[in-house]
């Protein structure tokens, strides 16, 4: 950071680049959870039922490894268009539940199939088993805060 006062508040004579692939160039990462919508789903409950997140979270988990393994053989396969169907129901299932970081990345992969970007492709599939596991690990926690 400059001492000099002039040089905070002049305009900078090289404009930033937009994103030159930098990691602090680039915005900011979805939260893995949305809380206030976890929160709303939690609230919705029946007594003596686990909260419609748990609920909806069981079922997620429990289809995931299928859609995942679906997303790999279409990626071996180059099958673009299987891709972005696959990535682009998972995008409504993780809206669901509010898991933005993964929707984030199932949108990312679902626009990288739609314009066969491999790079972009291979890029956002591990984005994507990336966030599944960012994923996982919040909903264990949410598991434990509600069965404690």
């Amino acid at each position: 950071m400059s001492s000099n006062p002039e040089a905070l508040s002049s305009p900078s004579p090289v404009p930033p680049a937009v994103n030159s692939g930098c990691p602090m160039d680039a915005a900011p990462p979805e939260p893995v959870l949305d809380f206030r919508h976890v929160e709303q789903l939690k609230s919705m409950r029946l007594p003596g039922k686990p909260s419609l997140f748990i609920e909806l979270a069981a079922m997620f988990r429990k289809e995931a490894p299928g859609r995942i393994t679906k997303l790999a053989e279409a990626l071996a396969s180059r099958d673009t268009e299987q891709l972005s169907r696959l990535a682009h129901a998972m995008v409504g299932s993780l809206a669901t539940l509010g898991a933005r970081r993964m929707q984030q990345a199932a949108r990312s992969l679902e626009q990288a199939a739609d314009h066969g970007d491999w790079n972009e492709v291979l890029s956002a599939h591990s984005h994507l088993l990336g966030s599944w596991t960012e994923l996982e690990n919040a909903f264990d926690q949410h598991i434990n805060e509600e069965h404690s």
